[in-house]
């Protein structure tokens, strides 16, 4: 780790990267920084992490405050991760989907970026808010098609569904930690994706709709993965590419990492504050393993 008071020669050093002169110097105006081609974002009482952006090789670098540690491979033992946006590309199968069932009800179909607005918050909202997109007068019906939805959708999961780049090779790194997915998404549909993609057995179990009384942002699945896994919230991590993951976790008392590869509005997901924002899945894995060596690419 590189601490702040000392770290501009270490990183002129290390990097050779004029622009880290410029974060340090900025260091303490402000929870986030965009310096050139760096992105920052600081933590409280801790310290900062540096995303480095640069086209031929990003990287991801820390700067402690005092003799805090911000995040360390050996402090965290639990990665809780979302799934849609997240892990999985799955956004054109839920549009088709939608699609399918408004026009076998009547409907004109929907654009992506529309359908994509909605997805998210379970099935029934999803659906809720693509009928009333048609009418709001037409929400209510979205419940008595909810079946044949769920029906369409499960036999179509993976049409065009793909993990999306860096995931597999980043599990792969991650598989000594305990990981998790909680999912606003049906336990049976989160474990048939999963396993027919090939990414089932990284995780240790899956927290679905079925098995709460409430979902995210309410954070009863969070602290279910926790008792289960027997970590606190200091040792534990959400993952998620929505607000309402960065509520879910904040709400635990977790540190919230929000992806901007995802399917949720990058606005009001940088808006709900999360600890951290990533732009790749390998990014967020450096992050994780608290590694920030030169060279130290997944591969």
């Amino acid at each position: 780790m590189v601490k702040a008071e000392t770290c501009s020669n270490q990183f002129v050093e290390l990097y050779a990267k004029p622009a880290f002169i410029e974060v340090c110097e900025k260091y303490y105006r402000g929870r986030f920084l965009q310096c050139n081609n760096i992105q920052s974002s600081m933590i409280e009482g801790y310290g900062v992490s540096v995303l480095l952006c640069f086209k031929d090789r990003p990287r991801t670098a820390f700067i402690e405050k005092g003799e805090e540690t911000m995040i360390g491979s050996n402090e965290i033992q639990a990665i809780l991760f979302d799934l849609d946006g997240v892990l999985i590309d799955s956004g054109v199968d839920i549009m088709n989907a939608v699609n399918w069932t408004l026009l076998d009800d009547g409907f004109p179909k929907l654009q992506y970026e529309t359908v994509k607005k909605h997805i998210g918050h379970g099935s029934e909202e999803l659906l809720a808010g693509c009928y009333a997109e048609i009418g709001e007068k037409y929400r209510e019906k979205a419940a008595t098609s909810l079946p044949k939805y769920k029906k369409y959708y499960f036999e179509h999961a993976i049409d065009e569904t793909k993990v999306y780049s860096g995931v597999l090779e980043g599990l792969k790194k991650l598989q000594h930690l305990k990981m998790a997915v909680v999912t606003n998404k049906t336990g049976s549909l989160a474990e048939h994706i999963l396993t027919l993609l090939g990414i089932r057995s990284f995780f240790d179990m899956i927290v679905s709709p079925e098995i709460l009384t409430k979902i995210k942002p309410d954070p009863e699945g969070l602290f279910l993965a926790m008792k289960t896994f027997g970590v606190d919230a200091s040792q534990t991590i959400m993952v998620g590419d929505t607000w309402s993951d960065v509520e879910a976790g904040q709400r635990a008392g977790l540190r919230t990492m929000g992806v901007t590869w995802g399917l949720g509005d990058p606005v009001a997901l940088a808006a709900s504050s999360p600890t951290w924002l990533v732009d790749t899945f390998e990014d967020a894995v450096l992050l994780m393993l608290g590694s920030h060596r030169e060279g130290d690419r997944l591969e």
